[in-house]
């Protein structure tokens, strides 16, 4: 599913959506991602500049193969453990 540049500012609505594997969520004004965990077959998510400053939420997404993080406000603390790798 691609809402690639929509101005949208919460993740909502994918409840339903299990079978999802491409999610873009890139250009928007997300600040977390949130409720998301439960597309376990999810292979490829973007969330290319938005106002991400936190990683998290990832977890139960084991199937993971691409994450696009890029030109967001992370400041990363403490180490990552990406479900897909390492």
């Amino acid at each position: 599913m691609d809402f690639y540049d929509n101005l949208i500012s919460h993740i909502r609505g994918f409840e339903a959506c299990s079978e999802l594997v491409f999610l873009d969520l890139s250009f928007n004004k997300i600040k977390h991602i949130k409720r998301i965990n439960h597309l376990s077959k999810l292979k490829d998510l973007f969330f290319v500049q938005n106002r991400i400053s936190t990683i998290e939420g990832l977890d139960g997404l084991t199937n993971l193969r691409q994450v696009e993080l890029g030109a967001n406000r992370i400041r990363v603390s403490r180490r990552i453990s990406w479900p897909c790798c390492c």
